[in-house]
């Protein structure tokens, strides 16, 4: 984080039952499988009841800070400030194996 403050609420992908998580046939960037129906700042708790036993955890992050979200970690995000961010993605060899093995087996399955 260089500037303002944020707040962040990070979910394991374990959790992912408990998150309404947006399926195909939506709007193209719902429909990726990576974004989530509740909104975790004010959650709708009769549209989303398993979100009540969703385990998370909360930060906020200050100037200065640095956050690891690993791979399938479920985030939120909000700025409560102005805020400047520095965002880095990578993918490490173990990461890159992994998805090898998962293309070849879906490329397989056709």
């Amino acid at each position: 984080q260089v500037a303002g403050l944020k707040y962040v609420v990070l979910f394991p992908s374990a959790e992912s039952a408990h998150l309404y998580v947006h399926s195909g046939g939506e709007e193209r960037m719902l429909g990726q499988g990576n974004t989530s129906a509740v909104d975790v700042g004010h959650p709708d708790m009769l549209a989303h009841p398993k979100y009540a036993d969703a385990k998370g955890f909360a930060v906020f992050l200050r100037p200065g800070d640095a956050l690891h979200i690993p791979r399938g970690m479920w985030h939120y995000v909000r700025s409560l400030s102005p805020s400047l961010s520095i965002n880095f993605w990578y993918t490490c060899a173990e990461d890159a194996e992994a998805e090898a093995q998962a293309d070849a087996a879906q490329a397989h399955a056709r």
